[in-house]
């Protein structure tokens, strides 16, 4: 007789057995339960990051192996899952947060680079102290600080696709409208370059300013209005960061100064190629 060949499960399906193992546990009380299926969650979450470390190795020698970058995603995924369920809430929103960015390079909106590279590596470690910290009933990571660095890593790709798309969001507009959206929005993109200059030169006094806030909310709205979806979440994205950083008086980071001058020179470019389009 012949046998059968069963396909490979699908996250959705992994998802599901993930979820029944946790659920196999004995009915005891509500204590000796979630004691139970917290052991299951620590026994699992040490397979997950054996995997993670292979799977990680191999993406990165290869940065096409989409097989590891996939089952690296599926590793994140299942801690996010179970991690749930075991009530160890720190280690689901961490493995959520990295399983979005690799949804992102999986789907070829994020390209990879060493800030991804060490972004994952960081997490990965992270999520193995995590699990011992649950042996000793307690951990302490800072969330905002890893969703910080995940969306620094999301403006580059939301950036990169409003050039792609600014030509066909301006379809219909007014030439004179485009034209001084153009002019001013150069003068935005110089306030921002200035900044990275001024930072440079002083790093001690390298804060968020009212101004560069100011530049960054204008370049949101302005485009916005325009219909330049992509160019106003990558510029939306920004605002946010920067809000975060003037509400607890944090200063610019290396990584945010070459996030600034990026989005500036993606964003020239985009007025660049949308002005030949129209002609100017």
């Amino acid at each position: 007789m012949e046998t059968a060949e069963l396909a490979p499960a699908s996250d959705e399906q992994t998802a599901i057995t993930d979820t029944a193992r946790m659920g196999a546990v004995s009915v005891g009380s509500d204590d000796d339960l979630q004691s139970e299926i917290l052991g299951v969650f620590l026994e699992e979450g040490a397979e997950c990051v054996g995997v993670m470390h292979s799977s990680f190795s191999l993406w990165r020698q290869g940065p096409s192996n989409t097989e590891a970058l996939t089952d690296l995603r599926r590793q994140f995924h299942t801690m996010k899952g179970s991690g749930r369920i075991a009530e160890a809430g720190e280690i689901a929103e961490l493995a959520w947060i990295v399983e979005d960015v690799l949804n992102q390079v999986i789907a070829n909106k994020l390209g990879t680079s060493d800030e991804l590279y060490d972004f994952v590596t960081d997490a990965t470690t992270t999520v193995r102290d995590l699990l011992q910290s649950e042996l000793a009933n307690s951990s302490e990571v800072d969330l905002d600080s890893w969703r910080e660095r995940a969306g620094r890593l999301s403006q580059f790709a939301t950036a990169d696709a409003g050039q792609a798309g600014a030509t066909q969001a301006a379809l219909g507009i007014d030439d004179t409208v485009i034209r001084i959206f153009s002019q001013e929005t150069l003068a935005h993109i110089e306030t921002l370059r200035q900044v990275v200059d001024d930072c440079h030169k002083q790093p001690s006094t390298c804060v968020v300013s009212a101004e560069l806030s100011r530049a960054v909310h204008t370049l949101r709205g302005s485009s916005r209005s325009l219909h330049l979806v992509e160019m106003a979440d990558a510029f939306g994205a920004l605002d946010t960061l920067l809000e975060s950083y003037l509400e607890k008086g944090a200063g610019l980071q290396s990584a945010d100064l070459e996030l600034l001058e990026s989005i500036a020179q993606l964003c020239a470019r985009t007025l660049d190629k949308l002005n030949q389009e129209r002609r100017f």
